[in-house]
């Protein structure tokens, strides 16, 4: 694919997707990592923020970093954490373990990721489960919460069946550091 092609499809993928009316079918089938681009996104624009005069040069004019808010010494530092950790809100926050499991549940109800969900396989699951006494969950090591089915423990967790096991299995351990599966 030559650049000028390239920039081509990009323009007009950028078009599709902005039009509500049209649906990209085969989405898979695009390479759409050829269309960011990485330079773009990589980019910081930093000379927005401070310009280049005031931070270096002969007419610098900053010489220490700036602290953010009135900080002047460690005293007001500790001031200033202890009443943003009074302000803390844990449903506000992006990286709660809470929300993070929310957005694994939003990409398992993908299209592409609906494959193997059927209702006849799911009964079939069950009466395995009904059949057996231990149950053995086998995860992948480098993603264990993505490849760990929920539906199956919490249906382990019910009253009828809570007298039997489950085994988690850690599958290819050779992939991560030894201070992972310690």
């Amino acid at each position: 694919i030559q650049q000028k092609e390239l920039e081509t499809f990009r323009q007009q993928m950028d078009e599709k997707l902005h039009d509500p009316y049209t649906v990209i079918l085969r989405q898979q089938k695009l390479p759409l990592s050829l269309l960011r681009d990485a330079y773009k996104n990589a980019k910081m624009d930093l000379l927005s923020v401070e310009p280049f005069d005031d931070t270096f040069g002969p007419k610098s004019v900053r010489k220490k970093p700036r602290l953010q808010g009135n900080i002047i010494d460690v005293k007001s530092l500790l001031h200033e954490a202890n009443s943003k950790g009074d302000a803390y809100v844990a449903e506000k926050d992006n990286l709660n373990r809470s929300i993070i499991r929310d957005e694994y549940k939003e990409v398992a109800l993908q299209s592409g990721l609906k494959k193997g969900q059927s209702k006849r396989l799911w009964n079939e699951l069950y009466k395995v489960i009904d059949s057996a006494d231990v149950i053995v969950q086998v995860l992948d090591v480098r993603d264990p919460l993505g490849t760990r089915c929920k539906r199956i423990e919490d249906e382990l967790k019910t009253n009828e069946r809570c007298h039997k096991h489950m085994i988690l299995v850690l599958n290819k351990c050779d992939l991560v550091p030894i201070w992972v599966t310690k």
